[in-house]
């Protein structure tokens, strides 16, 4: 998957509009569901970054969520918490779900690796995921998961004057806490 690395697409915005726009977009799929979204993010944080790259990462999760985390009518809970710290963006996503296996969590970022062909599942949701925090937002992406615990994916994009500096450098740039 090509991703768009140029800075045509950075802007500053609200970091939670953002967030609550792109669970907006999901307004279909959950609204049968027994599943509870809660977005933790300062009102007024405010971000330079791509909010569309963003979006993509947020519905991308949700959507994973939603066919491998939780069987329907099922009650569950998925938070996601934002935070800048050292001019970076502290992302993390969780969900009360199934989990994953050692296996399923090592390979979650492989292109067309899937457990739910059945509901779905293409394999490339996770994987676009990966290609847009590491290539077009040069940040970094991790997953901790174990069968009956739900997932946690964390990630860290760098802003700022780093994230300028390294969108000039190779590879990208990660401290996950």
């Amino acid at each position: 998957v090509a991703v768009d690395q140029s800075s045509e697409n950075m802007r500053t915005f609200s970091l939670r509009e953002s967030a609550e726009s792109a669970l907006m977009t999901l307004h279909h799929e959950f609204k049968n569901t027994r599943l509870i979204v809660v977005i933790r993010c300062d009102e007024q944080l405010e971000i330079h970054s791509d909010p569309g790259a963003l979006s993509q990462i947020i519905i991308n999760m949700l959507n994973n969520s939603l066919i491998h985390g939780f069987y329907p009518e099922e009650y569950g809970k998925i938070e996601m918490e934002f935070a800048v710290e050292n001019d970076q963006l502290w992302f993390t996503y969780q969900d009360d779900g199934h989990g994953m296996t050692e296996e399923a969590c090592r390979r979650v970022f492989e292109p067309f690796y899937t457990t739910r062909h059945d509901r779905g599942g293409s394999g490339l949701g996770m994987h676009l995921v990966y290609n847009l925090v590491t290539q077009g937002l040069n940040g970094c992406i991790s997953c901790q998961s174990s069968l009956g615990t739900g997932v946690r994916f964390q990630i860290a994009i760098p802003l700022g004057e780093t994230a300028i500096h390294d969108r000039m450098t190779t590879g990208p740039w990660c401290s996950l806490k």
